[in-house]
This record gives structure tokens, C-alpha cells and sequence, in this order.
């Protein structure tokens, strides 16, 4: 739910910007709405490391 926000304006500004290949513009927008969402996500969570993404 962090990169929802982010990913739907990064994509919404990427389709804007009339690109060549849409599919390519779609996933790398798509890709780096994820990205964010996961740097998001480690400056909030307090717990670092793998383990407790299994709990």
C-alpha cells in the first residue's frame, strides 16, 4: 500500500509523456513505483533483516 500513491502518478506522468513503446514505459514505471514502495518501507519498519518477512 506504501507505493500505490507514487506508482499511480509515476505511471500516470510516464503514459503523459507520449513514448515510443508504451509497454516499456508501463513496466519501468510499474518497476520503479515498487522501488520506491521498498525504500519506503525500510525507513518505517524498525526491524531489519530477512527474518521477519516469514513471520
Amino acid at each position: 500500500m506504501v507505493a500505490a500513491g507514487p506508482a499511480f502518478l509515476i505511471i500516470l506522468m510516464a503514459y503523459r509523456a507520449a513514448s515510443l513503446n508504451w509497454r516499456w514505459t508501463g513496466s519501468l514505471a510499474a518497476l520503479s513505483g515498487l522501488a520506491l514502495g521498498a525504500i519506503g518501507t525500510e525507513f518505517m519498519c524498525p526491524i531489519t533483516g530477512y527474518a521477519h518477512l516469514f513471520n
